[in-house]
């Protein structure tokens, strides 16, 4: 404001009175003009923060968008093709946001490590170059389009409007994240539960190879082979080993008068009886039929293969209950 604001009368030491109008006429247009600068900068604020919520919610619905479509190709089994498909079009969503907003002022440009995370968990090695390098060449040529004048890049001021850009960005790329990391754990489960399928399948295919289905004792195999062993440990020991063979008399009397249902429960209680009487380093194996072949190991004298001998006998000579009658 100028120090002189008008003439004075030399006589009286006060302004005049068209001195004092023209001051009042210069602060009245001086506030006019301060109150005409503020409404065009309200203005002009209030129509950058409407562009820019616009564009939040048009980017924040294609990526949500691409998000869902890959979602559902993943659970159509098309996993590949939904990991590929999600993660260029973020790539190409965030490109284009860079490109007509902000350039690498933008918030936007926190996306590139989110994808490149969510590609580094589900996608191959190829696919995960190619996202780094075409990220390099985005920011390379905005580099260019910013220091040729192509294109011009002007930051928002630090305010609402940006927190708000950064929050979708952040926000987008924690959905997009949570969305593929959840399928990629469905998928790991599944698969964890198939490997505990085969190994259980082959545990079991294993032990029916070894074992009669029927009695669910050793088979021949499993036999020779934990003979095998305990005749290795008799030599290094100084000891020795025995095999008993026993049948069953008149068991095809009992399938003939009973049925074969009668036959087979009669052998299962036979399996189990001479189980309940041999050690836990002794083995009993059903050769087929009615008979039956027992290996015993670390034997000291032929005294103690007689006395269970006869041990097996007496068990096997208690009644046996089937259909109701004893035998």
């Amino acid at each position: 404001e100028p120090a002189f604001v008008g003439p004075v009368n030399p006589h009286s030491g006060k302004r005049s009175q068209a001195g004092s109008l023209s001051a009042f006429s210069w602060r009245r247009d001086r506030d006019r003009f301060i109150e005409q600068t503020k409404g065009a900068a309200v203005a002009v604020t209030a129509k950058q923060a409407r562009e820019l919520k616009a564009g939040l919610d048009d980017r924040a619905f294609k990526e949500l968008v691409a998000v869902l479509i890959g979602r559902r190709l993943n659970q159509c089994g098309l996993v590949d093709a939904s990991i590929r498909l999600v993660l260029f079009i973020l790539t190409a969503l965030v490109t284009i946001s860079l490109w007509f907003s902000q350039g690498l002022y933008s918030g936007a440009l926190l996306a590139y490590p989110g994808i490149l995370i969510v590609a580094g968990m589900v996608a191959p090695l190829r696919l995960f170059l190619g996202l780094l390098l075409s990220m390099l060449a985005a920011v390379a040529v905005l580099t260019y389009a910013a220091l040729s004048g192509l294109q011009h890049f002007e930051p928002l001021p630090m305010g609402v409007g940006r927190m708000i850009n950064v929050s979708s960005i952040l926000l987008m790329c924690a959905a997009a994240v949570w969305l593929l990391a959840s399928d990629l754990r469905k998928t790991l489960l599944r698969l964890q539960q198939e490997i505990v399928r085969v190994k259980d399948s082959e545990a079991s295919f294993t032990h029916l190879a070894q074992h009669d289905a029927l009695t669910n004792l050793p088979n021949r195999l499993l036999l020779r082979d934990r003979v095998d062993q305990a005749i290795g440990h008799a030599r290094r020991d100084g000891r020795q080993v025995a095999l008993l063979f026993l049948d069953l008399d008149n068991f095809k009397t009992i399938n003939d008068s009973l049925g074969h249902a009668a036959g087979d429960e009669l052998l299962q209680e036979v399996a189990r009886r001479l189980r309940e009487t041999l050690s836990d380093i002794d083995t009993v194996s059903r050769q087929g039929g009615d008979e039956f072949l027992v290996a015993l190991a670390d034997v000291d004298d032929l005294a103690v293969v007689s006395s269970l001998a006869g041990r097996m006998q007496r068990r096997l000579a208690q009644p046996f209950t089937l259909k109701g009658m004893q035998l």
